[in-house]
């Protein structure tokens, strides 16, 4: 239970610091030098554990609101269910 709730603050912090799930990028998100320092620390931890990827131009978009798919797969990919989540589409 501890555990989950670590991971679902990781998540919500994510969804609340990070715009959107677009294509894959090489490098952690490029943010403005007035975002709040935690907020860069967390997305750069979700970016290096694979739960978030950014858009294809490599920058952090804080202007844009995260969309249900996007929480959704914030969620998915925080608690480890991604695997499963393909094996139940048929996608593997």
């Amino acid at each position: 239970m501890k555990n989950t709730k670590k991971v679902l603050s990781v998540a919500l912090a994510g969804a609340l610091a990070f715009g959107s799930m677009g294509a894959a990028f090489a490098a952690a998100p490029q943010m403005n030098e007035d975002t709040d320092k935690k907020v860069v620390e967390a997305v750069e931890r979700l970016y290096s554990f694979g739960v978030v990827n950014g858009f294809e131009d490599g920058k952090y978009h804080e202007e844009y609101k995260v969309t249900r798919e996007q929480f959704a797969k914030l969620l998915v990919e925080a608690l480890g269910l991604g695997s499963a989540a393909q094996a139940a589409n048929g996608s593997t």
